[in-house]
């Protein structure tokens, strides 16, 4: 199906002029789709084009010309990359015999819909406007989705972050195929779940529909606690509006942008799924999650049993200043994950409001000695010995 576009200003969107590009060039791929839905994507803006000129050449000239960066990102497939400062093109090389071949091999038939720059016509051959009108999520060919198992949990997430549901056929292939996700890059299966973890209340629903039907079964335990990821999202709405310094705290990137905020998803997400602390963190440890996440995730399950066991003693100055000594700026996590497995606010938000104080003797004490001054007197080499002196003093100090 072709049909003229209603945006006929559509190429003023590149950063480039629309005749420094061959004829013809497609926009394809998901920049269509949400210029259809009227959704606006914030940040950095990713386009994606098709051409029947290998575009190697011609885009490596284009770099040149607009003094922008340039990327081979598949020598094979003759894909490239040019980084403009708040816009990324991919450029690919027509696949198939025509532009109707090429889209026929895309995933969902929302993402294959494409656009002719120059002659402003869109191109639409398995109806993925009629889908987006829909809101539903529909598998272009069956084989697509085992050639690329990826699309089996991709499919979830762009049902969570785009408001849409998997159309039942859709879903039976999927279920289908779901041993096949196993044979997935751990990173690539990662940054789908990040997606969904990160999409709020639809993204746990997908989550637990995608577990549900056994996609997942490779990569999560049998049980996972839904309802205290939930519970996240629930906290985080009184806790943000009344402590924007904690929230910004628990906003926090730990690895590639990835926050704070997703660790304790997770905690919250494999509490009480398996036996230990270890086994957990494993999970995220196969998901090939950077190694100072691990640690996070393990602190914060730590100091959750520490926090449970103590919470009714906020009164004692020593208890609480041992834990905020143990979690540091984990602490308003901590906080957030004690609230979604069931701790009482009225409890939480002491502890919050101390941290949201940045003069706290507690949560922010100014150290009393410096650790070079001391091993200095006392002619100590540097050591376990050393912190732990430095953690008495800090422990027998004034605490009003």
């Amino acid at each position: 199906m072709t049909f003229a576009s209603p945006n006929p200003a559509l190429a003023n969107r590149l950063p480039i002029p629309l005749g420094s590009l061959p004829q013809p060039i497609y926009l394809v791929g998901g920049s269509v789709r949400d210029l259809l839905m009227g959704r606006r994507v914030q940040g950095k803006q990713d386009f994606d084009l098709v051409t029947e000129e290998d575009p190697v050449g011609w885009g490596q000239q284009l770099a040149r010309d607009f003094k922008v960066g340039f990327v081979v990102l598949d020598a094979e497939r003759r894909i490239v990359r040019l980084v403009f400062q708040s816009i990324t093109l991919d450029i690919a090389l027509q696949m198939g015999s025509s532009l109707t071949a090429d889209l026929g091999r895309r995933d969902f038939a929302c993402n294959a819909i494409a656009v002719e720059l120059h002659h402003n016509l869109w191109v639409d051959p398995f109806n993925g406007r009629q889908d987006i009108e829909q809101r539903q999520i529909r598998m272009v060919d069956p084989h697509n989705l085992t050639e690329d198992p990826l699309r089996l949990l991709r499919a979830y997430r762009q049902a969570a972050q785009l408001g849409f549901e998997i159309e039942p056929a859709t879903r039976v292939a999927i279920q289908q195929r779901g041993a096949l996700l196993q044979q997935v890059a751990a990173e690539r299966v990662r940054a789908e779940l990040d997606g969904l973890l990160l999409a709020g209340s639809p993204g746990l629903a997908q989550l637990a529909d995608a577990h549900q039907d056994g996609i997942l079964r490779h990569w999560l335990p049998l049980s996972l606690q839904i309802e205290a990821a939930q519970q996240v999202q629930e906290w985080g709405i009184p806790l943000q509006a009344s402590y924007p310094c904690c929230w910004a705290t628990i906003q926090t990137a730990l690895a590639d942008q990835r926050p704070l905020h997703l660790m304790v998803i997770w905690g919250a997400l494999l509490t009480g799924s398996l036996a230990s602390i270890s086994e957990r963190v494993e999970v995220l440890h196969q998901l090939r999650y950077s190694r100072a996440e691990q640690q996070t995730l393990s602190r914060l399950l730590e100091g959750l049993a520490v926090f449970q066991a103590v919470m009714d003693r906020s009164e004692d100055v020593l208890v609480v200043y041992r834990l905020f000594q143990k979690l540091g700026s984990l602490l308003p996590g901590l906080m957030l994950l004690a609230l979604a497995t069931g701790s009482r606010w009225q409890v939480a938000r002491g502890w919050l409001e101390r941290y949201e104080d940045p003069k706290d003797p507690l949560a922010h004490p100014v150290p009393l000695l410096d650790g070079r001054i001391l091993m200095q007197a006392l002619q100590l080499s540097p050591g376990p010995a050393v912190g732990q002196l430095l953690t008495q003093v800090g422990e027998h100090r004034p605490k009003d």
